[in-house]
């Protein structure tokens, strides 16, 4: 009998040890600095241990992350998302927080695009969203300007601020970090986008989930605190400044006061409906030239799972 009760028991602790594994299964995630790692700064800064968090710099990790299917979310650029979609379809997009973060600033005064007819421009991601939004807002507009692209927004900012160019493309946050040493005229290409569209901004970075996880608790748990962490960055960008300061290295140099000037400027939202504004924007790729750029087709609505 007793030999019985020791079984039970052991049979009994090696479910509940199971049980216990199994609610709290780490979630890993992986986004790239910059913007999306400042609208979830929150998040980074209050995740449990059982999230595994990297942000990393540059597209290759992400690339690695969605070809190796490493992580269960991926924090990436929308079309890169719909471009691995198109490919496995093992992540699909959950919500679009980052609607666009580029500017013009001028050290010369500026009011509208048309207002860069025949001026030097220096600018950035020729290939990518950045460049792709400047190309179309300036042949909507029928503004004939003349585009110089650098390799990234560091460089661009280091040409204005040494005098080198008077006009570029830049980004939050480094937009109100130059602020902080010129005086500037600057416009919001978000708000000219959404002229051209009549309704919406473009999506810029995603949060992906990996397919196979889209109804794991713990993933949806995590999910929902993402989403909260973005909301609380429109919210409340204090807190948000303070919090990013602590989780990243460049956030620090910037400082609380510039990236709480920044947050505003950042396009966060989560209310804002992915279908259209992604095919929208897909579209506009691919009139372009760039379809390559999402992966050559339209992704199906299997892509989006709000």
């Amino acid at each position: 009998m007793k030999k019985v009760i020791y079984l039970l028991l052991i049979t009994l602790t090696l479910f509940l040890s199971s049980c216990v594994k199994n609610t709290t299964a780490e979630v890993s995630v992986i986004a790239p600095s910059g913007t999306p790692a400042l609208g979830l700064a929150d998040f980074f800064k209050n995740a449990s241990e059982e999230v595994k968090y990297e942000i990393v710099s540059g597209s290759d990790p992400l690339v690695a992350a969605f070809t190796s299917e490493s992580h269960d979310i991926i924090v990436a650029p929308v079309n890169l998302g719909a471009r691995f979609y198109n490919t496995n379809k093992s992540y699909l997009l959950y919500k679009t927080f980052v609607w666009g973060n580029t500017y013009i600033a001028s050290t010369e005064e500026i009011n509208s695009i048309k207002d860069l007819e025949g001026k030097d421009i220096t600018a950035f991601g020729e290939t990518s969203t950045p460049g792709i939004v400047l190309k179309s807002l300036l042949s909507y507009m029928g503004v004939n300007a003349n585009v110089t692209y650098v390799s990234d927004v560091a460089t661009a900012n280091a040409s204005l601020l040494t005098g080198k160019s008077n006009i570029i493309l830049t980004a939050e946050p480094s937009l109100s970090n130059i602020k902080t040493k010129k005086t500037l005229y600057t416009l919001d290409l978000q708000s000219v986008w959404m002229e051209m569209t009549n309704s919406y901004s473009y999506p810029q970075a995603a949060i992906f989930v990996k397919a196979s996880m889209k109804n794991n608790v713990n993933v949806k748990s995590t999910l929902n605190k993402m989403i909260s962490a973005v909301t609380n960055a429109i919210e409340n960008p204090e807190i948000t400044s303070k919090n990013a300061c602590l989780i990243d290295e460049t956030f620090s140099k910037l400082g609380e006061e510039i990236l709480k000037a920044a947050i505003p400027n950042c396009h966060f939202d989560v209310t804002m409906k992915d279908k259209e504004a992604v095919e929208f924007y897909f579209n506009k790729l691919n009139s372009l030239g760039l379809s390559k750029m999402y992966g050559g087709t339209l992704p199906d609505e299997g892509f989006y799972i709000n």
